[in-house]
């Protein structure tokens, strides 16, 4: 009689621990980290790894209608929520319609960390910047003088108490001279090293794309930014979408846009 009660009372424990990992594992809901770069890319981070996602009528659901922390021209609006048809709407907290024309990102992360998002001013690069003849004397790039987009961006990449630059030179879609390559080039320079994030090239000065950082992110909280670079083309309406990472001494690019 004894060895049965044991058995019961060993069956019973067993059987309550199995119904509180059921219910746990049940409720336990899925990670999710999505980014969406205006009507132009969708990423989704999943097991460790980015995705690009084409959206259709198949995936949809899976990232509409779901809160997403809002940027809007860099100027964060709170958490929105986003619906696709063909393109990104956006509505408040109670499906309100918000009505929007500035360059919109959106992040929605169901982590245990918060994302941080930092809005850097362009600052202008003169044309005898030597980090700027440098960088296009070690990527082979004819120095002309003649650019039509000339910037650095200012910042602490990697928090470590030193400010980098990220350098953005271009002479695509130059409709007042002409050039041998039509390029552009994206380089940051760290303790005199230099080292490149993006750089497109071509012949025909309508079929090159012109690049520009379009946000700067900490998307995985590890007090590093994730860098997005956008190459916008002439004539298609979306531009080239990228997310890079500095990592020992260069940049890996996580998910891109750019088959």
């Amino acid at each position: 009689m004894k060895k049965n009660y044991k058995y019961l009372i060993l069956f019973s424990i067993l059987f309550f621990y199995g119904l509180l990992m059921f219910f746990y594992f049940s409720n336990k809901k899925k990670k999710e980290l999505f980014v969406v770069v205006d009507n132009y890319a969708v990423f989704n981070y999943d097991n460790k790894k980015w995705y690009n996602i084409i959206l259709n009528s198949r995936n949809i659901n899976d990232y509409s209608w779901k809160k997403y922390n809002v940027y809007l021209n860099g100027n964060s609006i709170g958490k929105k929520i986003l619906w696709f048809d063909e393109k990104w709407y956006l509505f408040d907290l109670k499906h309100n319609p918000i009505n929007y024309s500035d360059p919109l990102l959106g992040i929605h992360n169901t982590y245990d960390y918060d994302i941080k998002y930092l809005n850097v001013d362009d600052t202008i690069v003169d044309y005898s910047d030597k980090n700027l003849n440098k960088a296009l004397k070690l990527y082979k790039i004819d120095i002309d003088n003649n650019y039509t987009s000339l910037y650095r961006k200012i910042f602490d990449i990697d928090n470590d108490g030193i400010d980098e630059s990220i350098y953005v030179v271009s002479n695509s879609f130059a409709d007042d001279f002409t050039a041998k390559k039509y390029y552009s080039l994206v380089f940051m320079v760290k303790n005199g090293k230099f080292s490149r994030l993006f750089y497109n090239s071509s012949d025909d000065n309508y079929r090159s794309c012109k690049a520009y950082i379009s946000n700067i992110v900490d998307l995985d909280n590890d007090n590093k930014y994730e860098i997005f670079v956008n190459c916008g083309k002439y004539s298609d309406g979306k531009p080239i979408v990228s997310i890079l990472k500095y990592k020992n001494g260069g940049f890996d690019t996580l998910v891109t846009t750019n088959k």
